[in-house]
């Protein structure tokens, strides 16, 4: 009775230290029985878990995750200290020197010990249960990693294969991301499931490489994970750009230039030649050099344009400006698989690059 007493207050009131108060003044008073204050002092700490379970309404799916082990948390605790009061509280009590009011503290401090204690060794299998049970909303396949594991950190020189692996199934994520913003209009719900997809996919493989570096690596190991993280962030880089270029792109006024839409069109159809080009030769040096060029030639076929009365000076700022932003994420893609390509080497794996897909009509 007196554990849902406490849950109750804690629940009215959003606050256990108030609910506790409360209990501890009732007992020094000689109002209530300290078996029953320590009852209500369990029932406070289970109580706290509302709070949680109204704050993670509409959270991601870590922040459930986490209220989730808050909640069992404080379950089980409050279970075991119920079912072994008697032997908590006479310790408390000794303690404490026979005081009822500081006995009552110290019991809710031991009894949250106790569960500490008790879920040290579960934890592991706490969070492998929670991440089954809490998904992310509207995460496709692509976001959940194909290759690398925790298992695999036990023997790092194949840690770091699945690793080059895995990095190579995020390099063709930004590659689609950024084909897509060639061609779109709007951001897609598609290509925002892209996105969340590659933001859940970089943090996984981040927390793998932060678990690989606590390993004793050799040489070779140490070296391919800087690769790594640098990958990651620039096709992370690429990712954000791209989907910045679509919202810039519906945003821009319709073009009523013939000559500077085909000017774009055709500028876009060169990047996706030289994007295909670097996978496939593996030239990053020249291709990068390419993309300068065709930027420049661009630049100045529009200034062309600008001087006569076929584009307005809004517009062609506008084009020069989501073509630079373009031509930023096409670059960064192509830097994220030059370093994809150096921890491959060090890895001794075999990376495929090339693409998967058809590519959109940019015309």
């Amino acid at each position: 009775l007196f554990v849902g007493v406490g849950f109750l207050l804690t629940v009215m009131m959003q606050s256990s230290s108030a609910a506790l108060a409360i209990a501890i003044t009732a007992t020094a008073g000689g109002l209530l029985p300290v078996h029953a204050a320590a009852a209500a002092a369990i029932g406070a700490n289970v109580g706290t878990t509302s709070t949680a379970a109204v704050a993670v309404i509409g959270a991601s799916a870590n922040a459930k995750r986490l209220a989730a082990g808050h909640v069992v948390f404080n379950v089980l605790t409050g279970a075991v200290a119920l079912l072994a009061m008697p032997w908590l509280l006479d310790a408390a009590l000794a303690l404490s020197g026979g005081a009822l009011a500081t006995g009552l503290a110290w019991f809710h401090s031991l009894f949250n010990v106790l569960g500490v204690l008790l879920m040290w060794p579960l934890a592991a299998r706490l969070a492998g249960w929670l991440n089954q049970r809490f998904q992310g909303p509207g995460l496709p396949e692509s976001a959940r990693p194909k290759y690398i594991e925790p298992r695999l950190l036990g023997d790092p020189p194949t840690a770091v294969q699945a690793l080059a692996r895995e990095l190579g199934h995020l390099a063709e994520l930004t590659r689609q991301l950024v084909v897509a913003a060639l061609s779109a209009e709007a951001v897609s719900p598609a290509m925002a499931r892209g996105h969340l997809a590659l933001r859940a996919l970089s943090d996984a493989i981040g927390e793998f490489v932060t678990a690989l570096q606590s390993q004793r690596l050799d040489e070779p190991e140490s070296e391919a994970l800087p690769h790594a993280l640098h990958a990651v962030a620039y096709y992370n880089a690429a990712a954000d750009l791209a989907e910045v270029l679509v919202r810039e792109l519906a945003a821009a006024p319709e073009d009523q230039a013939p000559e500077a839409a085909a000017a774009v069109a055709w500028f876009k159809s060169a990047l996706l030649d030289r994007l295909d080009r670097e996978v496939m030769e593996a030239k990053p040096k020249a291709v990068r050099a390419d993309i300068n060029d065709d930027y420049q030639a661009l630049k100045s076929r529009l200034l062309t344009l600008g001087v006569g009365p076929a584009l307005d000076t809004q517009t062609l700022v506008g084009h020069l400006e989501r073509m630079a932003l373009l031509r930023r994420a096409v670059r960064q893609l192509i830097k994220g698989h030059k370093q994809l390509r150096q921890l491959a080497k060090r890895s001794a794996t075999q990376v495929d690059l090339r693409r998967t897909g058809p590519l959109p009509s940019v015309a």
